[in-house]
């Protein structure tokens, strides 16, 4: 009954204290979870509320109308270069052929024509249209034939920046112009790691939307209808006496419903009202909405928009906050690494002002010191590392080190540091999440007075055949370790040493 309890008292004693019956107190430098069930953890990238980021960028995911090209025409700006071809304008028989630049108020001017054309706004096809009409309304030409080209569509630019071999402003080539492209275009990503590893992990497209701002100071914009699931629906229903289906259909465009009327002859009012009185056979069918009385489209009800997070710096305004405040301003995150996968998905259109940033990858150093076998100065090498990869780094724990006794030394802002005790014993255990160290850190691993003694006594205590003391070069004599001569020898050698026989 005695054995038992001090079998059970011995079995308690070398559990103590440790996240396992495995890791025992005599050697607290083995750490590790050491279980069969799996475990998930966060990553714990901030250590307090000062060490949080000043900006949180709210990123969407790309939609179905990002990945779709825009088939409309360019619509000429300041700065546009076009080229201008009029037959018969100076010489009988002959075309006048000119470029231009538009001014940065909108407007070219031509020959024979008294008032600059005002260009902003137009399409080229437009364009063409309203110098025919200013050549027959001054009497130049009675029957023109003018044909406009655009030789530099220089507003229909993109902007890339942060870790690209060529950042920089650059003209959109072409209305299905990607992401990859603008990439590659670029001379990619740098530094690229690997196409299963890149060291950048998201680039972010910073595009900017039309909205307005109603009486309260809340962003709006138009857009359709909504089901009671959020879907937008193609149809809307009016609810009005005064309006009446002249024949068309409504279609929702540049932000706004209007009716298309058709080439159909307006119904008698009585076969309206019989129509009217017969009831739907399929009540789920969305019926089209009645056209009014007026010429105007009728626009859609303004929807409110949930006001922008603003983001608070802790340090004084900078341009985060400036960014934060962009109106109508959305960012788009797309993964890097299914983007270089052929993820169809992220390879979106690049429209006219976007600005594309690709973040650098993390630079720079962190320490090790105290009890560990390698401490010194270590790369981040542009990848996130967190503590449990610095120790291994390290080559690990020293035989003196404590485990439950490491602090974390943070720089925060320009000239202030933050000290956080940290246990690497619970966080190698999956007690406590680990942490991605940031430049400059310093992670100090402690120790404590008892860490000697069992030191020395893990080096004195063997468990071999059962548990025994195993006498070394301290405590054994020179028999254990050196084989000894026979004692007659050694007197026959001393006595012919001295006597000489």
């Amino acid at each position: 009954m005695q054995i038992s309890k001090l079998g059970i008292s011995l079995f308690l004693l070398i559990a103590c204290g440790c996240n396992s019956i495995w890791n025992g107190w005599l050697d607290p430098t083995q750490v590790g979870r050491f279980r069969e069930t799996t475990l998930t953890m966060d990553l714990r990238r901030s250590i307090s509320v000062s060490d949080e980021p000043s900006l949180e960028m709210e990123a969407s995911e790309p939609t179905a109308a990002d990945l779709q090209v825009q088939d409309r025409d360019y619509v000429l700006r300041p700065g546009d270069v076009i080229d201008i071809s009029i037959f018969e304008l100076m010489i009988p028989g002959q075309p006048w052929v000119e470029y231009r630049q538009v001014s940065r108020e909108g407007y070219i001017t031509l020959p024979q024509i008294s008032e600059d054309i005002y260009v902003t706004g137009k399409t080229a096809r437009e364009l063409e249209k309203h110098i025919k009409e200013v050549l027959r309304g001054e009497q130049v030409l009675s029957e023109p034939e003018v044909t406009i080209l655009t030789r530099e569509a220089r507003n229909m630019t993109y902007n890339i920046l942060g870790a690209v071999g060529l950042p920089g402003s650059t003209l959109i080539p072409r209305p299905n112009f990607r992401i990859l492209d603008a990439l590659s275009a670029a001379g990619g990503v740098s530094p690229a790691g690997g196409p299963m590893q890149p060291l950048v992990k998201t680039v972010y497209i910073f595009r900017t939307e039309e909205v307005s701002v109603d009486s309260d100071g809340v962003e709006t914009e138009f857009c359709p209808a909504e089901d009671e699931e959020g879907m937008p629906l193609e149809l809307a229903v009016v609810e009005d006496d005064d309006l009446q289906d002249d024949g068309g259909h409504w279609v929702y465009t540049d932000g706004e419903w209007k009716f298309v009327r058709e080439s159909v002859e307006a119904k008698p009012k009585e076969a309206e009202s019989a129509e009217s009185a017969e009831p739907l056979e399929d009540e789920s069918v969305v019926t089209k909405p009645s056209a009014p009385e007026t010429a105007e489209p009728v626009p859609a009800e303004p929807v409110k928009k949930r006001p922008a997070k603003k983001a608070v710096a802790t340090t004084g305004e900078g341009w985060e906050e400036a960014a934060a405040n962009i109106p109508g301003q959305r960012v788009i995150a797309i993964p890097l690494d299914k983007l270089v996968m052929g993820d169809p998905r992220y390879n979106v259109v690049i429209q006219d002002g976007d600005t594309i940033w690709v973040p650098p990858p993390m630079q720079g150093e962190f320490y090790l010191m105290g009890n560990v076998l390698r401490p010194g100065v270590f790369s981040l090498t542009g990848r996130e590392i967190t503590i449990r990869q610095a120790i291994s780094a390290a080559g690990g724990l020293s035989p003196l080190a404590d485990p439950s006794r490491a602090e974390l030394i943070r720089r925060i802002g320009g000239n202030q540091e933050q000290i956080l005790s940290i246990n690497i014993d619970r966080i190698f255990a999956g007690k406590e999440p680990d942490i991605i160290l940031k430049p400059d850190d310093v992670l100090n691993v402690g120790s404590n007075p008892l860490m000697p003694f069992l030191a020395v006594l893990r080096n004195a205590f063997r468990a071999t055949y059962g548990f025994g003391f195993v006498y070394d070069r301290n405590f054994a004599d020179i028999d254990s370790f050196e084989g000894q001569s026979n004692p007659r020898d050694l007197r026959r050698i001393e006595r012919q040493q001295r006597f000489g026989f």
